[in-house]
């Protein structure tokens, strides 16, 4: 944490197979250099212990089986960003489609990403069917917490996860923001989570993630 503060991040990153006490350093450590810090839910601990340490984003709803009605509320009251990545379900789960395979972007994918999503789908092993159909029994209820963080008030952020197997850069993000509509979002919502809410995710929202006179002219 001190040397990534050190060269000047906008906030730490941590991943779901950081220890206990790994992890619960890191929050120390970033609370001392007064530095956020998202990411996924670690395995080692509970959505609420995650959410008292002082997260300010938790991506992937897929890994937060503990995510319900007293968590959301308490995501609502920390004022956690949560980032549902819906897009990286729904090309799992479609992995078997021969439309995916047609799809015209992937002449515009570059050599390495695309030997980075073939590096993934080996990584599956003999599994593929298995995680295929863990992701199509998923998607309902991934879509159902979203619906219900959105209701409650808990600050949406429109993600990719782009090292998934053919979810595109840039593109990819029109196709989430597209599943968080047939989540049960309204179409404003959903680019609020585009917009707006990086904005104000970054603090940032006095200059930019809104058409507002003095505002820059920038996409996120």
């Amino acid at each position: 944490v001190d040397s990534l503060v050190a060269l000047g991040v906008d906030f730490i990153k941590v991943h779901q197979q950081l220890s206990k006490d790994a992890y619960l350093a890191v929050a120390d450590q970033a609370a001392k250099h007064k530095i956020p810090f998202a990411g996924h839910k670690p395995a080692s601990l509970p959505l609420q212990a995650v959410i008292k340490a002082g997260q300010s984003s938790i991506e992937h709803t897929l890994f937060t089986p503990d995510l319900n009605d007293t968590t959301i509320s308490l995501l609502k009251d920390a004022g956690v960003f949560f980032t549902p990545n819906l897009v990286i379900i729904d090309k799992i789960a479609r992995y078997n489609d021969v439309s995916l395979r047609n799809d015209k972007r992937l002449d515009q994918v570059s050599p390495i990403l695309k030997h980075h999503w073939k590096k993934q789908t080996e990584a599956w092993g003999d599994n593929v069917e298995r995680t295929v159909e863990y992701m199509q029994s998923a998607m309902p209820g991934m879509q159902q917490q979203t619906a219900s963080m959105q209701r409650a008030g808990v600050p949406l952020l429109a993600g990719t996860d782009l090292g998934v197997p053919y979810v595109y850069p840039g593109s990819s993000l029109h196709e989430e923001l597209e599943l968080l509509v047939r989540a049960g979002l309204s179409p404003f919502q959903a680019l609020q989570s585009a917009t707006i809410n990086p904005a104000r995710f970054f603090k940032r929202e006095h200059e930019i993630g809104s058409i507002e006179k003095c505002k820059r002219d920038v996409l996120l």
